[in-house]
């Protein structure tokens, strides 16, 4: 996997990832004020559910997804917090089990002014034995 080197600002002006993310940005309306902003925020999921981990088990691929609720945003000047909670469940037929279980996460997007950036979830590459040889 190469590294991709891109130029931030003056300040930093190398910085070195993995993997380019490609990014969601959107504007909330000017009229919102800034005490209703986190509000606004748990109402419009939508605006950034690519940025949020939706997943279920890491280790089941065939757990699914039941509910994800948004707990809490924290607002800064130059930063979001978005705290969430995904609910889900799964069944393994050979062990006659089911599971439901509840992970709780967070994303951090960018904020300048009414405008928030998100990078869009990438899940991890799952190992495999193969991996070994």
């Amino acid at each position: 996997m190469a590294l991709v080197t891109r130029r931030v600002s003056e300040d930093y002006p190398l910085v070195r990832r993995k993997i380019a993310m490609p990014k969601i940005t959107f504007t909330i309306p000017e009229s919102i004020p800034e005490s209703d902003i986190s509000a606004y925020l748990k109402d419009h999921i939508d605006f950034y559910i690519l940025a949020l981990d939706r997943t279920g088990d890491f280790y089941d691929r065939k757990s699914q997804v039941d509910k994800l609720t948004i707990t809490q945003v924290d607002l800064a000047q130059d930063h979001v917090t978005i705290q969430y909670s995904v609910e889900y469940s799964g069944f393994r037929p050979c062990q006659d089990l089911r599971y439901s279980e509840v992970a709780s996460r967070n994303v951090r997007g960018l904020r300048s002014g009414n405008e928030f950036r998100f990078e869009i979830f990438q899940d991890q590459e799952r190992r495999s034995t193969c991996d070994e040889l």
